[in-house]
């Protein structure tokens, strides 16, 4: 469900219901020992591609390559000089 909608929020009440019938009353950590599990498999990947929202639920990213800044580098113009 979350590789279906990546990039979408699915909120913790959604996954619960769809995935294993609990209604919204249940109190249950299943989903999150799921998830850990998941990223466990995903090793070092696994926070990258599965991201957290606190109080909400989770949100499967689609690969991205890394972005790199170099700091301290001297800026260069924009445009050509004439």
């Amino acid at each position: 469900m979350l590789v279906e909608n990546a990039g979408e929020i699915a909120p913790r009440e959604v996954l619960l219901d769809r995935i294993w019938g609990y209604s919204h009353e249940i109190r249950t950590r299943t989903l999150d020992v799921h998830i850990r599990r998941l990223r466990k498999k995903l090793g070092r990947y696994g926070d990258l591609y599965i991201e957290t929202i606190f109080g909400v639920g989770y949100r499967f990213q689609r690969f991205r390559q890394p972005r790199v800044f170099i700091t301290g580098a001297p800026a260069v113009a924009m445009h050509a000089q004439a």
